[in-house]
């Protein structure tokens, strides 16, 4: 087995929290920035606390609102203009966002 591990630029992963009725579109619009992100992961999530958005009544009667995860690995400066062009196209939309240090990454083989 062999290991390609990656230690160019410093890098971070990017974790987006959206609605699921805006799962596709965001999809899409991360693969139209392929330049800044080149590849993603996508996850159904849940979402709890007090600041939850409930889409339906359902939604509010578990406690919990339909969530869609997009993570990505980038550099830190692709990241925030990542950041800046979804403020500028979804400013609230009720996407929330956090950014993480990567240590190691890459692929084993």
């Amino acid at each position: 087995m062999t290991s390609s591990i990656s230690s160019a630029s410093p890098s971070a992963l990017l974790c987006l929290s959206v609605p699921v009725a805006l799962d596709d579109e965001i999809a899409d619009f991360l693969r139209s920035h392929s330049a800044l992100i080149s590849g993603f992961t996508s996850v159904s999530a849940n979402g709890m606390g007090p600041n939850s958005i409930f889409g339906s009544v359902m939604e509010q009667v578990q406690g919990k609102s339909r969530r869609q995860l997009f993570m990505s690995e980038a550099p830190i400066a692709q990241i925030d203009s990542v950041l800046t062009l979804l403020n500028d196209n979804y400013r609230g939309a009720d996407i929330h966002f956090w950014v993480t240090p990567v240590l190691k990454s890459g692929s084993l083989r």
